[in-house]
């Protein structure tokens, strides 16, 4: 459903069927050395046409192979062979669509050994159809890392060579006319069609465990989907793993320092230095000596740590100060790196003051800085009005003082720490170490931006030069939170003065935030800067000088924009005017809800109803003779924006909080916005989309179908205003759609369910690959799909589903809000899937996929109890398969955590109250303790008290106690609990019709009653209309139905029984051939096979006592030594 539209047409949307809680229904029914330069597929060097050229660097900014031909150099000639000669690699590498994932501690040379496979594979494979690509991951470049680009970096090394194809082609001429950049999906598709070109390709990914969590999964996910002729090959430390299932021909390889190569990486970097090959060359057996205490036991399989311990050595002048510290060489890597923060602190203070910067900067940069950036970082002193050249040191110089931490890549220039377990010493040290280190760095970037002449030149006179560190100084107000804003105040109100100019300058260039921000203003202030920069203690600085918020209320939008919670309570406490218009954004509540800042929004919301209330100066039961008094005054676009605003406001307060008067009162609002907004008002389509989904949402709450209808006859109405190319006509197709399914819950008409799947379809070709709905399209389409495979049992309409649900969750990665939402359907597609084909791999699928969505929903998520709900719902579906009690505890104590956080006026806590009874029941069964089962009842008693004789859900309800009370009676004996147990299934029958999708299941409920209440009474009336009632629900289930076997097998069993009253052999023979039904819509893998078969192989025995036919007790004999085999020691039964 989508949310309210929003006045002047900016809506925001919320699609929905996320799946429900399930359960409602329930009842018995720095490494290596120096080699060869990069082999890949092509020379990178080439006369490249122009446009060519131009496309590339369009799509693909990364460029991987500068950082290729760096690492390359760093192997040691003859180390890394025993891979290549491994049997793993040598069958990843023979096969096709293999995926190799290897990992290593850190420091055990896996990024080196990266590097010699692509320079193999491009060696072993040239002048074939072999495409080879690599990509380096880098926790200090994350922000350019998005998986689009990485993507695109690898489509880049695969085309130099080739024709770049007419979909990149395309694709650039599309978004160079928009000046936007291309999608994941659009940067895949031109990937996917590279991959055809060729008949195999090999592509190589470094150092996952680099790469954020939040992006790790989408990429993850991108890998695992590359065609069949890709081969995979992966690195990482080992606390980064997959499920096997989620690459083609997982096998896993331990990466580690051979003794070997190790040896020959010591004498190589013995050889590079000069005292140490002095030494060795002096005294005979020193090079022994040193490999004994350097080896692959001593440094835990670790080059990293041979080579600290080498550089260590290196700084001794004797052979005896060498082997004295040969003796004190630590095993853990952090003791190396204490030594070399000793080492450093040892120097005169000027080396040590030039090493304790570089490490400051490097360590902290939010980019990767290159030499010129380092050497002027370093050169620049408070007050500087330029850049002193006579004050830049040399990049040797640098490099020497910081023993060994800091390196730079040749090719690229790059300066950076040895490895990324130097980072995270660095990061462990530095409160103690360097606390003062963001302030020096703010300083630096602060004195740079207030040079002398800065920053009046223009962008187009630097274009050619970049001044050393203006392009970095765009983080300058990142490094300055916090600390650094007290101790360098002055410095920075300054700069904030100036900021504007900056921005002038170097917009389009600046890419960080709040340089980003689309919508700066024109004379924005001090205190909208600090607002967008997340300066806390400078907007509360600025706010004590009485530099109050602007009326346009541009500072609180622009902090809810990048969701700086503290900062917007600050202005909210010194009366920002969150609900003022600015810009494109409406107001700052409706910014944070647009960008999923929840924390924010709730804040905002509290400030926002009271003051929505003053702008429009009427109460909910205003007489229209007001609202015409302000038309005729002029007033009637302003009091009917701040009517619907009022409306959006209350209505998502009270999908926070389940108080009824705030969707009262938004119906209201809703309403009186609505007529303001006559027929040919721009507008009106919004308030129609509006009302009907607060009409809508109160039915789910009161079950009044009134509601739904007029919900429905406002959608039309809404759909009707936005013709095809309605820019939100795709919302009023879903929107439409979605209540038209809900209709058909309630009244079973299979045209609305049909109507409603064919919008959902419109909707889903309105919304492109690109578009960002397209996800809650392909949701909402595949959860109609869903509904129509249970009514009527067409398999292909659930595996669609189950198709469009995998395509949604792509669209939505780790970091996407409504992620847990589709892990969540999906879940429960599957193991719908699992109860139709038996298949243990769905039911396991949908296990994983639930408990990834509970994760994503901590304890203070609204669908945590969902979730909890949905996992605990499906760990009981497990039980029922294997018999695994733990299974079923789990489930019990989700179901009772859910009911907790569903207090007494939650909409969800009839529910909970049902599931968590279900799963009571289940474990009396298991267990015979009558205390699960009374608990259940009461349990089931409150959950009916919850639904008035016209809720939509009340039949659930009536069902669900009944079927507790039937199975206490068989447990007392008592009739009295048989006969209220008939009574409930009797009102659950005439609640749901003829056409009601659940009619059937009740028809079979209330019959097997009638059969129990036979077999205490003996009355032959209760059996002839427990038959009748089986007879229609089998009617009411075609020959797809997903409940039909059941049908069948409740049938075949009352005939049987009348048989056994009557000796009429005709019901028998009924009996058997309905069995024999059953047992072929129930495969080898259907859960309920084994049941079938023994049903059937008890009636086959009884018509041999009646006949005497041998082949009967034959076959009734296999039978049953089929379902033994398919009931396992932990089976319940």
């Amino acid at each position: 459903m989508d949310m309210p539209l929003l006045p002047g047409g900016l809506h925001l949307t919320m699609h929905g069927g996320t799946g429900g809680d399930g359960g409602q229904g329930g009842g018995h029914g720095g490494h290596g050395g120096v080699g060869e330069g990069p082999i890949l597929n092509v020379n990178y060097y080439g006369n490249k046409e122009e446009e060519r050229k131009k496309i590339i660097d369009w799509l693909s900014p990364i460029n991987f192979f500068l950082r290729h031909a760096d690492i390359s150099q760093m192997q040691e000639k003859g180390t890394g062979g025993w891979l290549l000669e491994h049997p793993l690699f040598k069958k990843w590498e023979s096969g096709l669509g293999r995926t190799l994932w290897c990992h290593g501690i850190p420091g055990a040379g896996k990024t080196v050994l990266v590097s010699m496979v692509v320079n193999h594979l491009g060696t072993q494979f040239k002048g074939k159809n072999t495409g080879v690509a690599c990509m380096y991951l880098n926790h200090k470049e994350v922000n350019d890392q998005t998986p689009s680009r990485l993507l695109a970096g690898l489509w880049r090394q695969l085309v130099l060579d080739r024709d770049i194809g007419s979909i990149a082609e395309k694709l650039y001429k599309q978004h160079q006319e928009k000046g936007t950049a291309p999608s994941l999906e659009e940067v895949d598709n031109v990937l996917s069609s590279s991959f055809k070109e060729f008949s195999q390709v090999f592509i190589i990914v470094d150092a996952m465990d680099e790469y954020p969590e939040f992006q790790r999964e989408i990429l993850l996910q991108q890998l695992a989907a590359m065609g069949s002729n890709v081969n995979l090959m992966i690195t990482s430390r080992p606390n980064i793993s997959v499920e096997p299932s989620s690459f083609r021909n997982l096998e896993r390889l331990d990466i580690h320092a051979t003794e070997d190569d190790l040896q020959k990486y010591v004498d190589a970097q013995i050889g590079s230095s000069p005292r140490l090959r002095m030494h060795v060359m002096k005294q005979s057996g020193l090079r022994e000596e040193i490999h004994s205490k350097i080896n692959t036991q001593t440094v835990d399989g670790m080059f990293l740590l041979a080579k600290l311990h080498i550089q260590s050595l290196s700084t001794k002048n004797t052979i005896k100060a060498l082997r004295e510290a040969m003796k004190e060489l630590p095993k853990r890597l952090d003791d190396s790196y204490d030594i070399a923060i000793q080492r450093i602190d040892d120097q005169m203070e000027e080396d040590r003051k030039t090493a304790h910067s570089t490490l400051i900067w490097v360590a902290n940069a939010k980019r990767p800085l290159n030499v010129s950036e380092i050497t002027a970082a370093l050169a620049i002193e408070p007050g500087d009005r330029q850049l002193d050249e006579d004050n830049v040191l040399g990049i040797e110089i640098i490099l020497s003082v910081c023993a060994g931490l800091v390196i730079v890549d040749k090719q690229s220039s790059i300066v950076r720490l040895v490895h990324y377990t130097t980072q995270e010493y660095l990061d462990k040290i530095q409160a103690e170490k360097f606390p003062d280190a963001e302030t020096e760095i703010t300083h630096t970037l602060l004195t740079v931006l207030t040079f002398a002449g800065y920053p009046n030149q223009s962008w187009s006179h630097w274009r050619a030069t970049l001044p050393p560190l203006v392009d970095y100084s765009q983080y300058c107000l990142a490094h300055a939170a916090g600390h650094p804003e007290e101790q360098l105040r002055e410095n920075l109100l300054m700069f904030l003065d100036q900021a504007p100019l900056w921005n002038k300058t170097m917009m389009g260039v600046w890419h960080s935030p709040p340089w980003n921000y689309a919508d700066w203003p024109s004379q924005p202030s001090a205190l909208w800067i600090a607002a967008a920069a997340n300066l806390e203690e400078s907007t509360k600085f600025l706010l004590e000088r009485a530099l109050l918020p602007d009326y346009q209320g541009t500072e609180i939008i622009v902090a809810s924009y990048y969701g700086h919670f503290d900062i917007v309570q600050l202005l909210v406490e010194n009366e920002a005017h969150a609900n003022a218009q600015s810009g494109q954004y409406v107001c700052a509540f409706y910014v944070a809800l647009v960008k999923q800042h929840k924390e924010v929004a709730k804040l905002l919301l509290s400030n926002l109803i009271p003051k929505h209330r003053d702008a429009v100066h009427l109460t909910p039961d205003s007489h229209p003779d007001e609202l015409r008094a302000l038309i005729n005054h002029g007033n009637s676009v302003q009091t009917s924006n701040s009517l619907s605003r009022l409306a959006l406001a209350l209505w998502t307060r009270f999908e926070q909080t389940g108080q009824p008067t705030d969707l009262e009162e938004s119906i209201a609002f809703d309403r009186q916005a609505l007529e303001l907004r006559p027929g040919s008002h721009p507008d009106r389509s919004s308030s129609l989309n509006n009302l009907a989904n607060a009409l809508a949402t109160r039915f789910k709450q009161t079950g009044q179908l009134a509601d739904l209808e007029e919900s429905v006859a406002f959608h039309q109405q809404a759909l009707e205003l936005r013709p095809g190319s309605h820019p939100d006509r795709s919302s009023s197709l879903s929107n439409l759609a979605t209540v038209l399914q809900t209709r058909f819950g309630q009244t079973g008409q299979l045209t609305d369910l049909e109507k409603s799947i064919a919008l959902h379809r419109q909707a889903l070709e309105l919304t492109p690959g690109s578009h960002p709905d397209r996800s809650s399209s392909l949701n909402n389409l595949a959860n109609a799909l869903s509904t129509r495979f249970k009514q009527t049992g067409q398999l292909a309409d659930l595996e669609e589903s189950i198709a469009f649900h995998r395509q949604a969750l792509e669209l939505r990665p780790g970091s996407h809000p409504k992620r847990s939402s589709s892990l969540s359907n999906l879940a429960v597609a599957l193991q719908t899937q699992f109860e139709q084909t038996g298949q243990l791999a769905d039911l396991e699928e949908s296990i994983a996929f639930h408990q990834q969505a509970l994760e994503l929903r901590p304890g203070s998520h609204p669908d945590r109890s969902g979730s909890l709900s949905n996992l605990a719902g499906v760990l009981r579906t497990r039980f029922e398969q294997r018999g695994q009690l733990a299974d079923l505890e789990e489930s019990i104590a989700l179901h009772r955590e859910a009911l907790e956080l569903r207090p007494g006026s939650h909409p969800n806590r009839s529910s909970s109250l049902n599931n968590l009874a279900n799963v009571l029941v289940t474990r009396f069964e298991q267990t015979g303790q009558l205390e699960d089962l009374e608990e259940s009842i009461v349990f089931f008693r409150q959950a009916l008290e919850l639904f008035p004789g016209s809720h939509p859900n009340r039949s659930n309800a009536l069902n669900n106690l009944a079927n507790a009370l039937s199975t206490c009676f068989e447990q007392t004996g008592q009739l009295a609990d048989l006969e209220e147990s008939i009574a409930f299934h009797q009102q659950a029958l005439e609640l749901r019709p003829g056409s009601h999708p659940n009619r059937s299941s009740s028809l079979n409920n209330l019959a097997n009653a009638l059969w129990t209440r036979f077999e205490q009474t003996g009355q032959l009336a209760d059996l002839e209309e427990s038959i009748a009632l089986h007879r229609e629900a089998l009617e009411l289930t075609p020959g797809s139905h997903s409940t039909r076997s059941s049908s069948l097998n409740n049938l075949a069993n009352v005939l049987e029984t009348r048989f056994e009253q009557t000796g009429q052999l005709a019901d028998l023979e009924e009996s058997i051939a309905l069995h024999r039904e059953a047992l072929e819509l129930r495969p080898g893998s259907h859960p309920n096979q084994s049941s079938s078969l023994n049903n059937l192989a008890n009636a086959l025995a009884t018509r041999f006592k009646q006949t005497g036919q041998l082949a009967d007790l034959e076959e009734s004999i296999a039978f049953r030594r089929q379902a033994l085999e398919l009931r396992t020691e932990s089976h319940p039964n």
